[in-house]
């Protein structure tokens, strides 16, 4: 909702026009997928290094009818950061066993490169105390795979990037006005403290 005052004018009027353009395709963009696409998973980067496993993945995406868009491999660590920096995902599939990946630390690079994405740790152990620290990291889930099925590997991926979205959801409500949309006190203090930490890092005037 946008207010102006009568009379106004057409600069006025075109001014407030445009916000209002801009606050409903901000509000579209924050929301969850509308009811009956939630299965819709779009866009993957898998990273497994293994090619029999990439095969079987790959076979039971394919069996399991997952609604995808895209399919991106990266054999290491490395290689799946780097592809991070230039290209966006909707989910990531990470093998623990990955080169380079040098244990559970890797979780949170993972989600610091892509923190939009929904991460999903691969890994051939039933561990729960390694499964709830995924978590902790940033995962949306952790996914042993031995006798994973197509549908199960379909209702996985798909139940993570819903939760995903739903977290974005809340960020974002939680940092900007609902009707407005514009930056609420959270956010300003947020914003303040990334621009002092900034200047702090460069020797900079702030």
């Amino acid at each position: 909702v946008c207010v102006i005052r009568k009379p106004w004018n057409d600069e006025e009027l075109t001014d407030a026009i445009s916000r209002a353009a801009r606050l409903s395709e901000a509000r579209r963009a924050s929301r969850t997928a509308p009811y009956g696409e939630a299965d819709v998973v779009g866009s993957v980067l898998m990273v497994e290094p293994r090619d029999i496993h990439a095969a079987q993945l790959s076979n039971l995406i394919e069996q399991a009818n997952v609604p995808l868009s895209s399919v991106t491999r990266a054999r290491s660590l490395e290689a799946g950061l780097e592809i991070l920096t230039r290209e966006s995902f909707n989910a990531v599939l990470f093998d623990l066993a990955a080169p380079g990946a040098g244990g559970l630390s890797a979780i949170e690079r993972m989600h610091r490169a892509s923190p939009e994405s929904a991460l999903l740790v691969l890994s051939e152990m039933r561990d729960h105390r390694l499964s709830l620290e995924s978590v902790r990291l940033g995962a949306q889930d952790f996914v042993p795979q031995d006798d994973l099925t197509p549908s199960d590997l379909h209702a996985r991926m798909a139940f993570a990037v819903e939760r995903k979205r739903l977290e974005q959801r809340l960020t974002y409500l939680a940092r900007f006005d609902h009707l407005t949309g514009l930056a609420n006190r959270t956010a300003f203090h947020d914003r303040l403290a990334h621009a002092f930490a900034r200047a702090h890092r460069d020797k900079s005037q702030f």
